[in-house]
């Protein structure tokens, strides 16, 4: 059972995207892709046929859509105080225009979304297993339902809430399909992992701890999910991902020059063979 798990992280998607074109890998080799958020949009587009070239091309064009917000959105709702910072109904266009009307039992690879169930207060999967009606671009735009930057989606919002790094729902979902722990093998990429700013606490007060809280929850429970699956009896694994410097961490950032940027981390890390992450 082979298995490639994505990561969310917004616009840093590029970086799983260039580390997929690296590894020049057959994604019809994988039986299961699970895709957290931006992951979620990587995996099902390799799914339905997309390349990663295709795909790549897709995400410089898409930010600018997805995360835009007006002059008059940005006076009035400053920080996304009073709403969310951008309006999901872009998100769900271009998921739509590229998806159409294809439900998930039809998938070859299977795909594995988490979302977080606001109904439910906790994590589950949208999958080509066991919810095989769901349409597939309302499943993805469910998991890129991240909270404060746009609203939930049909009672869910975005999986990066409980697992950012999905490694672990994917083998979950594999051992409930009935596969054997030591059969699986997983293929886990990151999407840049940034450097937190607050180094000592010892002067934060709440307003930078606001900002900054989110960021560590989610690269705990990225590490967490990779040191976790270290120690499984795996048959084999291996995780992919870079280091990103804050200047290139925003995940809504999808000006050309950072997308490069990240592109050129990659490429730098891939040619001194430090792609492997420990």
């Amino acid at each position: 059972m082979r298995i490639l798990a994505l990561d969310g992280g917004g616009m840093c998607g590029i970086v799983t995207l260039r580390i997929l074109s690296l590894l020049q890998r057959d994604y019809e080799e994988f039986d299961i892709i699970a895709g957290t958020s931006t992951g979620g949009i990587i995996a099902a587009g390799l799914a339905v046929g997309l390349t990663t070239d295709e795909l790549r091309s897709k995400y410089y064009s898409m930010g600018e859509k997805v995360f835009y917000r007006s002059l008059w959105e940005r006076i009035v709702n400053v920080f996304g105080i009073n709403k969310p910072m951008y309006n999901i109904h872009n998100l769900k266009e271009l998921l739509y225009n590229t998806f159409r009307k294809r439900i998930m039992g039809y998938l070859d690879p299977e795909v594995v979304l988490p979302v977080y169930s606001l109904y439910q207060g906790r994590c589950v999967d949208l999958s080509t297993a066991f919810t095989p009606d769901a349409l597939l671009y309302k499943s993805v735009a469910s998991t890129c339902a991240a909270p404060w930057y746009f609203s939930g989606y049909n009672g869910f919002v975005d999986g990066g809430v409980a697992a950012p790094n999905p490694s672990m729902r994917a083998i979950r979902y594999a051992l409930r399909k009935g596969a054997n722990m030591k059969d699986i093998e997983l293929t886990s990429i990151g999407t840049g992992r940034a450097e937190l700013p607050i180094k000592d606490n010892k002067h934060a007060g709440g307003a930078e701890w606001a900002f900054e809280i989110a960021p560590m929850m989610i690269s705990s429970m990225v590490e967490e999910a990779h040191q976790t699956c270290k120690t499984l009896p795996l048959a084999d694994y291996v995780r992919y991902d870079i280091d990103l410097p804050t200047e290139l961490s925003d995940m809504t950032d999808a000006q050309k020059e950072t997308m490069d940027a990240r592109e050129y981390l990659v490429d730098t890390a891939y040619s001194k063979a430090l792609l492997e992450w420990e």
